[in-house]
């Protein structure tokens, strides 16, 4: 057996300074403090395991279960787990469980402390997403923990295997599974989030149980494309206009991969991350037809995103962008999952036809003693830190499907750009 940590409640580390972001009906908060409960020191068993009470970091706030994990390692500024609250604006959010259903206690195991599994019963219309452990025999608390309101969660998997009580000798089999997040979840505003909670099973068995994770909506802020750069005069205009955001959406770390800084930073100082795309447009043909017919001239343009640059960019931040996933969050990671496609305007959340890379034909059309320009979109997604700091390099990418823009001077009466189609 490993060596045991010290089963007293620690004090060594402050408290997480980061505040809690409004996902929806709920505010959010990590924390990667916890408080000893239960570990099968001394009972012999074919494995080690121990499980924790996540210490929320402000009033009002509680986790949705134990943490569970396999070892006797002190779990603090190694682990996570979320905790969550009730919004001023719907209280009803979130409520306490009525009471707990027995799941399995260490009878008869010979392991140095009491310990014991419960099941939170949820008040009607609510549902508890995660068992949890206490240092004795007796029913836990209606305070450990919050029941969320069911239109607030979305369908879980048991997932990783945790501990069993194989080899500990007590009166009935018993073991602990992770919950994550379904695979393959789609939907126009809302993701799956993982509190990092467990699911107990009398037996040795995966277990059946259905399990839940919450469902919310992304934060997100919209301010709009920027316009078409104008054609005032008959000089030819800049290759590229100035970069405006037009949307970020917010993420919880654990959607995200950041190899820079460790889990303890991350719950400290960036909790959560802002992915923001960014426009500008890049001039792609220009024409100053100084006679007296109409000329028509071929433009060619390389749009969409390599396979290359999207696996890098997957790779350096865990957000897909690709013309087969659109854009998904979580692909690497087991917490989390949702489709983004929609809240950044694309309508399909599969099939984003601006992803494609390809080669794209269109005409630019410059009118008798007119000049004309043509410009294409073009996209910039930025993972960014709590701090502002890019996590990666930005993905960048032409965004013309199906349109892209013209202006002539002298200008037509419409002051709207002209949209031409590619083919």
């Amino acid at each position: 057996m490993s060596s045991v940590i010290s089963q007293s409640i620690r004090t060594i580390h402050a408290m997480p300074t980061a505040e809690p972001v409004t996902f929806g009906s709920l505010k959010l908060i990590f924390t990667d403090l916890f408080d000893y409960r239960w570990n099968d020191s001394g009972s012999g068993g074919n494995y080690d395991g121990a499980f924790y009470k996540p210490r929320a970091p402000l009033d009002g706030f509680r986790s949705l279960g134990s943490l569970g994990v396999s070892g006797y390692d002190d779990p603090n500024n190694k682990y996570w787990a979320l905790c969550v609250a009730a919004t001023d604006e719907d209280p009803s959010a979130v409520r306490a469980p009525t009471g707990y259903q027995w799941i399995w206690d260490d009878s008869g195991s010979g392991a140095n402390d009491d310990g014991a599994c419960w099941r939170p019963i949820p008040p009607d219309g609510y549902v508890a997403l995660g068992d949890v452990f206490v240092t004795s025999h007796g029913e836990p608390s209606v305070e450990d923990v919050w029941c969320v309101r069911a239109d607030l969660v979305g369908d879980g998997i048991v997932d990783e295997w945790v501990w069993d009580d194989a080899g500990t000798g007590s009166d009935d089999d018993f073991s602990a599974w992770n919950i994550s997040p379904m695979n393959m979840f789609v939907s126009e505003t809302q993701m799956l989030i993982a509190p990092n909670t467990f699911i107990g099973c009398q037996g040795h068995e995966r277990a059946s149980t259905a399990v839940y994770v919450l469902k919310v909506n992304a934060p997100t802020v919209y301010a709009g494309v920027p316009p078409v750069p104008s054609l005032p005069n008959r000089s030819r205009p800049e290759p590229f206009s100035n970069e405006d955001w037009d949307r970020k959406v917010t993420l919880p770390f654990t959607a995200i991969v950041d190899d820079q800084h460790d889990l303890a930073w991350k719950v400290a100082h960036s909790q959560f991350y802002v992915l923001e795309r960014w426009i500008n447009f890049e001039l792609v043909g220009f024409y100053d037809n100084g006679t007296e017919k109409d000329n028509e001239m071929d433009v060619v343009v390389e749009t969409g995103v390599s396979q290359q640059q999207t696996d890098t960019f997957t790779h350096e931040v865990g957000i897909s962008i690709s013309y087969e996933s659109g854009i998904k969050a979580g692909p690497v990671s087991t917490k989390v999952s949702g489709t983004l496609s929609y809240k950044f305007g694309y309508q399909s959340a599969t099939q984003v036809g601006s992803f494609r890379n390809q080669s794209i034909k269109t005409v630019l059309t410059t009118p008798a003693e007119h000049c004309a320009a043509m410009w294409a979109q073009r996209n910039a997604f930025k993972l960014r830190r709590s701090d502002g700091s890019l996590v990666a390099n930005p993905l960048m990418m032409e965004d013309n499907v199906p349109d892209f823009y013209v202006r002539q001077f002298p200008a037509p009466t419409i002051s709207k750009p002209l949209r031409v189609k590619g083919r």
